[in-house]
């Protein structure tokens, strides 16, 4: 049985999948986190192995596919992006002082995200457990 089908009568299934035994999840998501300064995989790929855990994660996304709550992630996640890649760039020619005023406007404009961020998911009011704590 499914975790992913629960509540649902069990379906005679094949003994080994013609396809697609073994996806590599995992190396698809370290792929993509190595362009991306944003840590998606912390978020988006965790082993689900309880029933629990797949309840939590399938109400995020129900949340997630609602309009607001996908264009306030999506504004919150490109305003990230953003932020670390100021955070990311060189400034050979700047003084210490310079650099560090620059990193400290960077969090400072990392801080205002997150209460922007916590600020908009009071007022989606998300449906998850998962959202409401963020």
């Amino acid at each position: 049985m499914s975790l992913l089908f629960l509540g649902q009568p069990p379906v005679a299934r094949p003994a080994t999948a013609s396809c697609f035994q073994d996806l590599n999840l995992n190396l698809i998501f370290e792929q993509i986190q190595q362009d991306c300064p944003v840590p998606i995989k912390a978020i988006f790929y965790q082993p689900l192995t309880t029933i629990e855990a797949v309840q939590r994660r399938q109400a995020i996304f129900r949340d997630l596919l609602r309009p607001a709550g996908y264009q306030l992630m999506a504004h919150f996640v490109t305003a990230a992006a953003e932020t670390a890649a100021k955070i990311k760039q060189d400034h050979h020619d700047w003084t210490a002082d310079q650099q560090a005023a620059d990193l400290l406007t960077a969090l400072y404009e990392q801080h205002e995200q997150l209460e922007k961020l916590t600020e908009a998911l009071a007022h989606f009011q998300p449906q998850s457990l998962g959202l409401q704590k963020l």
